[in-house]
């Protein structure tokens, strides 16, 4: 029986040599240093808070004691803005970039900031900070690129520069309040100091009442650093070293056959047996296993069970975590990203619950340490959580700001219901312990609220006791219902190789027979041998017999003495013939007596071959009939050989080995390890109320050094609460600031597509596996840099730019290459590496799932969504290029949109172009109209989410999508050709739309622009 594929080796992978990491950081490093936090509005570096602004004026400052009401927070002064927009026109003039609309950077950033108290006063130990770009800004319009990476040496001089210049005492050696001439002065000393343009920056203006530091640098760039500097002290994650380095092939197990050299030669052949040429059969049957399917699921009303890749991608991200690593899913647009991390997070969760199951008292997994935090009588008493708790926080990370994940966790209520569990009421506080608001996460402390405990800790433990045995049961029944399909797949594969054996027997049979059959001529050789050896002594006997009476006389032996010597010659003769046949008597018995027993041998070994064939057949044929029920029972969910020669839809779209209606006690093990959760959590209340509120002092104010070791144990008691916190690759720094590497147990990707791979090094410096789901073909990362800049510092650091910058390379891209389990090792030099893919898409409609579909998947997607009502088809009819000149577009779009407001539409669209100056147009245009008052709540605000260039638009699909675009005059040849060459933009342009697309613009010009003739052919005979 084929074993279940190996992870490829034991122990932790080996990574490529060829790559330095230290090198890549530097480079990554590099390009943060000049990457600053932009803001539009001087309240947007206090997160939105308007009333911490406060102006600095020219004769009196805010924390003068004639002023207004000082703040207890103290000040941040922001010495000093550069104007990005102007710094950003000064490097493209140095550097070029491919870009049609040009850097996408607006608004501010600061220069330094200062930290006062609320008199004014400079706060004790280091209170100024300088950002990274005011420092590499002029480095890198100089060309000195190698230098960039150095931030971290020079930050803490400059800054200590800038303080003592702000530094004023009295007579006494008293510290002096920071007057507006003193500011002045750090300004203008550190824009020389620093080389700046004087253009491109302003004087000091405001400062923020706040203790909450303001974004300074790039959010990414204090984990860089802070890696750089472990992985120089060997102390780096080993995940963080796989991402930066990748995989060698041999560590790489291909999902396709290893003779696949390129996705696109099976655009020759049928699509009904693409599949079977495409998928390493042998591979899937060992991931696919019903022993390798976690016993639990994320139950969702209306959600398909997982199918072939999903469900492949699940139980090799959760079985490959075993060893660490990064797993890298390939979530094709509308396919199943989102749920196959859900379904890793509910094998996590279950296998938590198993872990806390082992308790006979939840109590006695936290330990108390002795110490308080601040006051020995009301602090927060300290705690360490048992080992075996640890391990599986789930960190769910995405470039776009994160939703509430965590709160979604106990909204089961249907499914609950149906369950028999209990189901929460709308508001109800019963999901109060899974709730950890996403916004929350990135700028300030998290806000936890536990569930109010049973009125007495010995109910507690009876509803704990109550819950495991709940919990435990539904995984009995879950892990026999798995159990039951592994037999089922262990008899297939034991019938396979019943049916090899009797192959084999039958072999062997044979080989018995022929044996016996020469032993036996053999045999008769010997016995005619020893026959005509007695025969031929029989007749020299005689001979000597017949010889001897014919002795001459004695009378004749004197008369005739030549006759006795001829008689004597002729005994000499017999005696010596008659010798011989003696000898040949001899010599052929021991033949005969082998013979006959080489034969004897050969008959014993050719009736056990009979025997053990029969056995065999025997046993073959038992195994065939039950296979055969098996398969009957089974249908198209047995896996075998046939179930790949299907066909490649009916493949991808195939659950394996479980029937849709059989996934029931999956679902009832994901409900238990809930109310397992929420029960353990009620009677280990006091430990996680002050593991909790340590947690909170933390994040606010840090713990003490003698404390800081617990930091990791803090944070895992409070994903006991929330088993899921989302946040954004950019709030990690600031949310995980202070914890160890490896702290966390997973890393949950989402959209890594649209990363560049430097966001997510702290997330993986901090976690030890890692699921990373995007898809390199849809949006990429954004670059706030110009193109030869970014290859520059590259090249300085000899990195390969189309490996490890973005926006070529990603977090998805990396991550892929880090990956155990690729769509194939094989592959050329050079080429990219493809993560586990996922093939079955659900969202779009034709003509944008075909356009998808022949962009860039090579049409292996599968068309999987089930036909929908659209009333926005209703009113305008179907998909449609709606071929017009440019200055009749305006007129399009107001048309749509009016004829949709007129019909009372519900308007989910959005409203999609190419270009920024275009998207800038529209949005004017779409509001002054005016055809949006009365229509939708806000209109600025649908303006805002649903018009647009793709990349910039938070909202991720529509029902339908009006594509204006522009750019068709002939003057415009090169804003097309560029366009022509965006494949991700067009891919992700018609990916939004659900039901319908709408393009609108000049047919003739655009469809001879490069990915847009594929669009072109897709709405042949629909031009309106």
């Amino acid at each position: 029986m084929p074993s279940i594929p190996p992870l490829r080796k034991q122990g932790a992978p080996a990574a490529v040599p060829d790559t330095t990491p230290e090198r890549v950081l530097d480079v990554w490093t590099a390009l943060e240093v000049l990457s600053p936090p932009a803001f539009q509005r001087p309240e947007e570096l206090a997160f939105g808070d308007a009333g911490t602004l406060v102006s600095l004026g020219s004769e009196r400052l805010p924390w003068d004691s004639q002023g207004a009401v000082r703040s207890r927070s103290g000040y941040q002064v922001v010495l000093g803005t550069v104007t990005l927009e102007a710094a950003a026109a000064q490097l493209l003039a140095r550097h070029a970039d491919a870009r049609i609309d040009g850097l996408p950077v607006r608004g501010e950033a600061p220069l330094a900031v200062v930290f006062l108290d609320e008199t004014g006063r400079p706060r004790d130990g280091g209170f100024a900070a300088v950002s990274s770009h005011a420092w590499g800004l002029p480095l890198a319009l100089r060309g000195e690129w190698a230098t960039l990476a150095s931030w971290s040496t020079v930050d803490p001089t400059l800054a200590e520069e800038l303080g003592a210049r702000l530094r004023r005492t009295g007579a006494g050696g008293e510290p002096l309040p920071v007057d507006g001439q003193s500011l002045t002065e750090a300004f203008d000393w550190l824009v020389r100091t620093l080389g700046f343009p004087p253009e491109l920056v302003r004087a000091p203006a405001f400062a923020l009442r706040s203790s909450e530091p303001l974004p300074l640098n790039s959010p990414f760039l204090a984990d860089l650093i802070q890696a750089r500097i472990r992985l120089g002290g060997q102390v780096a994650s080993q995940q963080l070293l796989i991402y930066l380095r990748g995989l060698q092939s041999e560590h790489q197990t291909g999902l396709v056959r290893n003779d696949h050299r390129s996705l696109y030669y099976l655009r020759d052949l049928p699509p009904d047996s693409r599949t079977k040429h495409l998928l390493d059969s042998d591979v899937f049957d060992g991931v696919l296993a019903p022993g390798r399917t976690p016993p639990a699921r994320w139950p969702e009303d209306g959600r398909e069970p997982l199918v072939l890749m999903e469900q492949a991608a699940v139980n090799i991200a959760t079985l490959a975590g075993d060893l660490g690593g990064v797993t890298g899913v390939n979530a094709l647009p509308g396919t199943g990203g989102t749920a196959v991390l859900q379904d890793v997070v509910a094998a996590l969760l279950c296998s938590r619950a198993e872990a806390m199951a082992c308790f006979d008292d939840p109590a006695s997994a936290f330990t108390a340490t002795g110490a308080r935090l601040g006051s020995a009588s009301e602090g927060p008493e300290l705690w360490t959580l048992d080992g075996s708790l640890r391990g599986f926080e789930m960190l769910w990370v995405s470039p776009n700001p994160a939703t509430d994940f965590g709160a979604a966790l106990p909204v089961l209520k249907a499914v609950a219901s149906n369950l028999g569990a209990s189901a929460p009421d709308e508001g109800s506080r019963n999901d109060s312990p899974w709730r950890l608001a996403a916004a929350a996460l990135g700028d300030t402390t998290p806000l936890v609220t536990l569930e109010a405990p049973p009125p007495s800790p010995e109910e507690a433990r009876q509803q704990w006791q109550t819950a495991r045995a709940a919990f435990l049961q539904a995984l009995r029944e879950s892990r026999d219902l798995l159990q039951d399909r592994e037999e089922v797949r262990k008899r297939f594969h034991a019938a396979e190789k019943l049916d090899h054996d009797v192959a084999f027997q039958e072999s062997n049979t044979r080989r018995a027979e022929s044996e016996f059959n020469d032993a036996e001529a053999a045999r008769e050789q010997a016995r005619t041998r020893a026959s005509v050896a007695r025969e031929a002594l029989a007749v020299a006997e005689e001979k000597l017999a017949e010889h001897d009476a014919a002795r001459p006389s004695a009378m004749q032996r004197m008369l005739q003495p030549q006759r006795l010597r001829d008689w004597e010659a002729a005994l000499a003769r017999l005696e010596q013939a008659h010798q011989k046949a003696s000898r040949d008597v001899l010599g052929a018995q021991p033949h005969l007596t082998a013979s006959e027993n080489t034969l004897a041998a050969a008959s014993s070994n050719r009736d056990e071959a009979v025997r053990g064939l029969a056995t065999l057949r025997v046993r073959l044929a038992q195994a065939q009939e039950q296979v055969r029920a098996d398969r009957q029972r089974l249908g198209r969910r047995f896996v075998d050989e046939a179930f790949f020669e299907q066909g490649h839809d009916a493949v991808q779209q195939a659950t394996p080995w479980l029937d849709p209606t059989e996934q029931g006690p999956r679902d009832a093990v994901f409900v238990a390890a809930v109310a397992l959760h929420q029960a353990f959590n009620a009677v280990v209340a006091k430990p996680l109320r002050d593991s909790l509120r340590a947690l909170r002092f933390a994040l606010r104010e840090g713990l003490p050094a003698e404390h800081a070791a617990l930091l990791p144990q803090l944070w895992s008691s409070l994903f006991l609460v929330a088993p899921v916190v989302s946040t954004t690759f950019a709030s990690v720094g600031r949310l995980f600031r202070g914890l160890p590497p490896e702290s966390l147990g997973w890393l949950l990707v989402e959209d890594a597509g649209q990363a560049a791979p430097q966001e997510a090094v702290g997330a993986l410096l901090r976690t030890r596996r890692a699921v990373v789901v995007g898809d390199s073909q849809q949006l990429r990362p954004v670059v706030p840099l110009p193109d030869a800049l970014t290859s520059a510092v590259c090249a300085a650091r000899e990195i390969d730019p189309q490996r490890f910058n973005a926006p070529e390379a990603s977090v998805q891209t990396l991550a892929n290459a880090a990956s155990r389990y690729v769509l194939g090792n094989g592959r050329p030099a050079g080429s990219r590496t493809f993560g586990i893919p996922l093939w079955v898409h659900r969202r779009c409609a034709e003509p944008m799932f075909s356009v998808s579909n022949t962009l860039a998947y090579s049409g292996l997607m599968v068309h999987a969504k089930a036909p929908a009502s659209s009333r926005i088809r209703e009113v305008l009819g179907p998909s449609a290029w709606l071929d017009v000149p440019e200055d009749s577009e305006d007129e399009r779009v107001l048309e749509l949109l009016r004829r949709l407001a007129e019909a009372r539409v519900e308007p989910d669209v959005l409203i999609v172009t190419p270009f920024e100056a275009v998207a800038e147009h529209l949005r004017r245009l779409v509001l002054q109209s005016g055809l949006l008052r009365g229509w939708v709540e806000d209109p600025e605000a649908w303006v805002r989410s649903r018009v647009g260039v793709v990349q910039a638009l938070p909202t991720r699909d529509a029902e339908a999508v009006v594509f204006v675009l522009g750019a068709s005059s002939e003057a415009q040849r090169k804003e097309r050709d560029w366009a022509a060459r965006q494949l991700d933009l067009l891919n992700a342009t018609v990916t939004r739309a659900r039901e319908q697309l709408y393009v609108i613009g000049d047919r003739k010009r655009w469809s001879e622009a490069g990915v847009f003739r594929v669009l072109d052919e897709a709405f042949q005979g629909r031009v309106h």
